[in-house]
């Protein structure tokens, strides 16, 4: 759930919106493509508890890639991305599943894949990972 609030957001902002369209994707990006895209990724999730039970919250680690072609087009979308997820809990504070209390990025980095043909048409990546805490979603 936390994947699609965030793909949702990202989808809703023009900036981001005007250089990938709609290539945001949640675990992978198919093979045909086109670039620029982001993948979205939830790496890990802790649901802490205290003395009385469940706290009600739940941790995520989440894992956001922007691929580009250019380190200038990485750096760009990467910065866009950036300020629209640190708006993620403004946007999100009382959704109906659920409320993000808090986002914030907890490491990135910048990496050059290169294609697997040993071509120079490699990708430039963007790796960041976000702390979001929100209240854990329901049971249907």
């Amino acid at each position: 759930m936390i994947d699609e609030l965030i793909i949702a957001r990202l989808l809703a902002d023009v900036d981001v919106a005007a250089l990938v369209g709609t290539r945001i994707r949640v675990d992978r990006l198919g093979q045909d493509t086109t670039f620029p895209a982001i993948r979205v990724t939830e790496i890990t999730g802790d649901h802490p508890t205290n003395q009385a039970g469940a706290s009600g919250l739940r941790d995520a680690l989440v894992q956001v890639d922007i691929y580009a072609t250019t380190p200038d087009g990485r750096r760009d979308l990467y910065l866009h991305v950036r300020d629209s997820l640190r708006g993620l809990a403004a946007a999100y504070a009382d959704h109906a599943d659920l409320s993000i209390r808090s986002a914030s990025i907890t490491s990135d980095s910048k990496t050059y894949e290169k294609d697997s043909d040993g071509s120079d048409e490699g990708l430039f990546r963007q790796q960041t990972d976000w702390r979001i805490w929100h209240t854990e979603q329901a049971a249907p």
